[in-house]
């Protein structure tokens, strides 16, 4: 079977070995792990008599002592946003991870491996996926690496295990041949559902996926031959991860998820407990799509998260996620977003990240939060926050979208607040106006229907400094583009520069080009002058490299300077 990938074609050849023998060596290795997972779990069970016992699931860090497991936090009581701190990376950026003494290393290779290999050294290892996964032990930091370059056709399937601790997790990575260290992502093109998921009360934490290539390639528009009529209903509803319940410590980090109906679930709810400690690092997540008819697929999104506490978003790619015009039924709605975070959310930063061509929103932030040095560019509407306090800083937006064609479907929004305990929006510059709703604001300070319940008395603060707009203009340059409700608090105002065309006072002249975009700063890098030359170049990034010039703070220093004074 071919496929179109982010880095051209890829074949995959499929082969099935169900002869009488393996399946009576694969009867007898399973017995074997597990009368050696029960003896191992037995010697941790001895180890650890007397120690204290782990908190009750399903309460939060801010639920007071005696409440009853399973019982839902208090979401309205607000920590401040920037609580929410970096995670430590290693001198290369990357998460720093090593097998433990007990660690047991797997390795998979489809183009050098055979199901009767026991799997644990590089020379001897296994075919499929789902024998790898066999031999990993609940509770142990094993460890299943996918050779680089190499292609599969399974899901890895349902997740019930965890790893130790959040610093001795299950690691699902890569292992590379000394000769060619510098080969692809392994790619995963998976049949169908999930590629990975955990249910409701099944093990699953302390996980990291680390430089894999996911890819739901019955999906792809661009294929010869393809017929979304053909596709079953599980490759309508296609997830990449999917998550449910109260997992803890799930680090997904230089992954590619593409074509896929959501890349990445992360859900739990007030009966299962929450989610903790979620971390995605230098991701792309690309080409997520649905359709209009929830009979046949329903609503689509690059991250769907829902009743977490932590998630953390860093030096990552989510574009054009939520529609695809080359498939009938499944174009922009404004239901779907690139990054789709729930109101029940908390403690969620997202940092240096880049949001393009969402179907509606570049981030629906309905929880509140950190958004940092992040490039949004061609969405219908940038982001917003709600609810918990929240920090907006040095953020780009550009070159808004509409909807659609039609006059319901006009867009055109920047940055905007929904009612929210605190909001400091400082540093950010909002140019270029794409959509064409006349009273799309590039900082609007708003309220919404039911705002006023939740805040129950409490004040609507904002902090406005520093902010600069540029070509974004509004009922004819009667208004400015910065809109403020009179429901909100604004505790300070200031050194925001609004320039003549988008209702304001400034004259743009005095900066030094604030015209700049994205595809002249692709032309500066020696690409087509072009915003799809330059995402497509970020999408591409190679395994294990990073370079700050395709990623967000890149492009938003370029567009930062063309705003300093002449």
């Amino acid at each position: 079977m071919a496929a179109q990938t982010l880095t051209g074609s890829a074949t995959v050849e499929v082969q099935v070995d169900a002869g009488p023998v393996t399946e009576e060596l694969d009867a007898l290795r399973d017995r074997l792990d597990e009368a050696e997972r029960e003896r191992e779990e037995l010697r941790r069970l001895l180890g650890t008599l007397g120690a204290p016992p782990d908190p009750p699931p399903g309460n939060s860090p801010e639920t007071p002592p005696g409440t009853p497991p399973g019982t839902p936090p208090d979401l309205s009581a607000g920590t401040p946003a920037d609580a929410v701190s970096p995670p430590t990376y290693g001198s290369d950026g990357f998460t720093p991870i090593t097998p433990s003494a007990d660690s047991r290393v797997v390795y998979v290779s489809s183009s050098r491996g055979s199901d009767r290999n026991h799997g644990l050294s590089p020379d001897a290892p296994l075919r499929s996926v789902y024998a790898g996964y066999r031999r990993l032990r609940h509770g142990f930091p094993d460890h299943l690496l996918f050779f680089a370059g190499d292609t599969f056709a399974e899901n890895l399937g349902k997740i019930d295990k965890s790893g130790r601790s959040a610093q001795e997790p299950m690691v699902f990575g890569v292992y590379v041949d000394p000769q060619k260290p510098d080969l692809p992502r392994p790619i995963f093109f998976s049949p169908g559902e999930s590629w990975a998921f955990k249910d409701f009360r099944a093990n699953g934490s302390h996980l990291v996926f680390r430089g894999l290539h996911l890819m739901a390639p019955h999906r792809d528009a661009r294929r010869p031959g393809f017929n979304p009529l053909a596709l079953t209903p599980e490759q309508w509803k296609h997830s990449g991860l999917r998550f449910l319940g109260d997992a803890q410590n799930i680090t997904v980090e230089d992954c590619v998820l593409e074509l896929f109906k959501f890349g990445l679930v992360f859900q739990s709810d007030p009966d299962h407990g929450l989610m903790r400690n979620i971390r995605l690092h230098r991701v792309v997540v690309a080409d997520s799509f649905g359709h209009w008819d929830k009979k046949i697929a329903g609503h689509s999104s690059g991250l769907y998260a829902q009743y977490i506490d932590g998630l953390a978003i860093t030096d990552s790619v989510f574009d054009h996620n939520g529609w695809n015009t080359m498939v009938q039924g499944a174009g922009k709605t404004k239901f779907n977003h690139n990054l789709y975070i729930q109101k029940d959310c908390q403690n969620v930063a997202v940092r240096r990240s880049i949001m393009a061509r969402g179907a509606s929103h570049g981030l629906q932030l309905r929880s509140g939060g950190v958004v940092e040095d992040c490039l949004f560019v061609g969405n219908a509407l940038a982001f917003y926050v709600a609810r918990r306090p929240s920090v907006v800083k040095d953020n780009v937006v550009m070159h808004s979208a509409d909807l659609g064609e039609g006059k319901a479907d006009r867009r055109g929004h920047g940055i905007e607040t929904l009612p929210v305990q605190s909001a400091e929006i400082t540093g950010n510059i909002i140019s270029q106006k794409g959509g064409t709703a006349d009273f799309a604001p590039a900082i609007g300070i708003t309220w919404a229907k039911g705002a006023g319940r939740w805040l129950d008395g409490r004040p609507y603060r904002v902090t406005l400094v520093g902010n600069r707009v540029h070509a974004w203009p509004r009922y004819e340059g009667r208004e400015s583009a910065i809109d403020i409700t009179g429901a909100a608090e604004v505790q300070d105002n200031r050194d925001n520069q609004v320039d003549r065309a988008s209702g304001g006072t400034f004259d743009a002249a005095q900066w030094r080009e604030p015209g700049r975009d994205v595809a002249g700063y692709a032309a500066t890098l020696g690409l087509d002058a072009s915003l799809e030359a330059f995402l497509m170049r970020a999408r591409q990034r190679p395994r294990g490299l990073w370079d700050d010039r395709f990623a967000a703070p890149g492009v938003n220093a370029y567009i930062r300077e063309g705003f300093t004074a002449r």
